[in-house]
């Protein structure tokens, strides 16, 4: 049977779409709607003897990779949502190409067009390193069988930020209209340098003996600061 029931509530595929002797391919889903479509999704490259030719020539449009991405793999990941949202507005700004027409010269040609219209060399290249990753994922899972087409294509040189802080008249300004919960959270991040999304975040377990860890972080690692005893106490108004 080529999709059965797992004792853990999974479901899982295990086939060979070019017969006894082909390759075998096993995956698992969660929920057997999502096994039914990868398995109709494999059998239907196969049904086109794609295998006979090592895949020839790819002419879906990006965005159907984009949505195979997010079926199969980003929905599951942490800022899988906002990946996907940066995914699609980059296809739209490609004009979503046919897969076969993407390469070195026409990413570099899109690099050029972006860098006319004023966007941020930092700006395209995270972009890119969002794109290429969704290729990587793909090959991984073996839902597309073609070459990354950004791999080993360098990224644009980008301009190192100037990095600026508050004086401390500066400080005191802020601080004197701020009261509540924005005071509380502008000491902490003026205290420890954390984003405003890290220290809206915090609970009260996560300040102990005039530490602060921080767990939702951008990396997705967490952070211990150190802070002062005074901080403590205007930043920590319970135990939980």
């Amino acid at each position: 049977m080529a999709i059965k029931k797992l004792d853990d509530g999974r479901f899982e595929v295990d086939i060979r779409p070019i017969g006894r002797n082909g390759k075998r391919i096993r995956w698992q889903f969660d929920k057997k709607t999502e096994a039914v479509a990868f398995e109709r999704y494999t059998l239907s490259r196969t049904d086109k003897k794609e295998w006979q030719h090592g895949y020839g020539v790819e002419h879906r449009q990006l965005s159907e990779l984009v949505a195979l991405w997010w079926l199969y793999h980003g929905q599951n990941v942490k800022n899988g949502l906002i990946e996907h949202r940066h995914l699609k507005r980059t296809v739209a700004q490609m004009n979503d190409p046919e897969i076969c027409r993407i390469n070195k010269r026409s990413i570099l040609e899109f690099h050029t067009m972006r860098l006319t219209g004023g966007i941020s060399s930092s700006t395209i290249n995270r972009d890119m390193y969002r794109l290429s990753g969704m290729f990587s994922a793909l090959i991984k899972l073996e839902i597309y069988a073609g070459e990354n087409p950004l791999k080993g294509l360098p990224p644009l040189p980008e301009k190192q930020p100037v990095v600026t802080f508050l004086t401390a008249p500066e400080i005191e300004r802020l601080l004197s209209v701020l009261d509540g919960d924005a005071y509380r959270l502008a000491v902490l991040c003026l205290s420890t340098g954390a984003r405003w999304g890290e220290a809206s975040s915090l609970r009260a377990e996560q300040v102990i003996n005039s530490r602060v860890t921080f767990m939702e972080t951008k990396n997705g690692k967490n952070r211990t600061i150190p802070i002062s005893e005074e901080v403590s106490q205007i930043i920590k108004t319970r135990e939980t």
